[in-house]
């Protein structure tokens, strides 16, 4: 079961760092997935303005919002694993 959680979630990563999300994928994904896919869009997206010398810097509400994404992201990744716990 970990295993398919973790080819999902790398199919998930190329797929969110090449093309934005669309109805049709969006349809497929989970609510947690589609949170995943559009912060790993998004933070591709910023890191891609960073390399070309554009970037934004985030507010402190953009920085406690990515925050609130990656902890929730782990947490469900725990939840996947049964350790609800960690």
């Amino acid at each position: 079961m970990l295993e398919l959680f973790r080819m999902r979630r790398g199919k998930i990563v190329k797929l969110a760092d090449s093309i934005k999300l669309n109805s049709d994928i969006y349809k497929q994904l989970t609510v947690e997935e589609n949170i995943f896919y559009k912060t790993i869009y998004d933070n591709s997206k910023e890191f891609e303005n960073q390399i070309r010398g554009n970037s934004k810097q985030l507010t402190v509400e953009e920085n406690i919002f990515y925050k609130t994404i990656y902890d929730n992201s782990k947490e469900f990744e725990n939840q996947i694993r049964g350790n609800s716990n960690e």
